[in-house]
């Protein structure tokens, strides 16, 4: 699963795609160095978004529905 994740496009910083990122919740485009991504369904949130999804003891997917997939990502860019 590991060497998965390290070689999508999603998780690599010299990737143009890193660049174009707007958040699930807001549509707006993600300008933040550090921002929210879904290990599963790899979408990407504002941090301020997914603090006001919800207010619950771990994190849930505003699109998955999955439980603690939600990690903090940092762009290189």
């Amino acid at each position: 699963m590991g060497s998965f994740i390290s070689a999508h496009n999603m998780f690599s910083g010299n990737n143009e795609s890193n660049k174009h990122r707007t958040c699930y919740c807001c549509s707006k485009k993600i300008d933040d160095k550090t921002f929210i991504i879904c290990v599963r369904c790899k979408i990407a949130l504002h941090n301020n978004c997914e603090a006001s999804y919800g207010h619950k003891y771990y994190t849930v997917c505003p699109r998955c529905d999955r439980g603690g997939s939600l990690g903090t990502m940092y762009a290189n860019t």
